[in-house]
């Protein structure tokens, strides 16, 4: 909410506000309890675990899943990753770039359609929504890599239901839209 991308100047806002600076760990707020697991961009981006009820969700708004860029936030990354996401309900991880455009954009911090199905099949999840969609990527695209994705699953024998995020849809834990 700084002043590059959230242009009403905190004064103006009615709500009462308490910033606080996340770190790995866990937190509660109300009923809901978030883990907390920094992942690998260029600059600090945190991901999401949420529990309520018996549901998890994860989200991972911007994380570079595979390549040597980001070595240094620990050896065990990848293990630990899986394991944050283990058996979520609903998984919706950045998945910009296809395997072929990734080289030519290694350690700009974004996935895989492929790195994040590996991250969805190895973690167990029921549900994966691809997310941070490539912009100049038309929607005719998106749906042919979604369904490439789709058949690569079947054929690991995975029940996982694979989609893309899109504007304007609202997503339920028992796999309607």
């Amino acid at each position: 909410m700084g002043p590059i991308y959230f242009p009403v100047p905190f004064s103006f806002v009615a709500a009462e506000m308490e910033f606080e600076h996340l770190n790995d760990g866990g937190y509660e707020v109300g009923e809901f309890e978030i883990e907390v697991m920094r992942v690998r961009h260029p600059s600090f981006v945190l991901g999401y675990k949420i529990k309520i009820d018996e549901h998890v969700i994860c989200f991972i708004p911007d994380n570079e899943l595979e390549g040597d860029v980001y070595n240094e936030l620990e050896p065990n990354f990848r293990k630990r990753l899986v394991d944050f996401c283990g058996d979520a309900d609903l998984l919706l991880h950045d998945s910009m770039y296809t395997e072929e455009e990734y080289p030519h954009r290694a350690g700009w911090g974004h996935s895989t359609f492929e790195q994040t199905l590996r991250l969805g099949q190895d973690a167990g999840v029921k549900r994966l929504l691809f997310t941070h969609h490539d912009p100049m990527r038309t929607d005719y695209e998106l749906s042919a890599i979604v369904a490439k994705m789709r058949e690569d699953a079947a054929r690991a024998g995975d029940g996982m239901i694979i989609e893309a995020a899109r504007e304007g849809v609202d997503y339920r834990m028992d796999g309607d839209t």
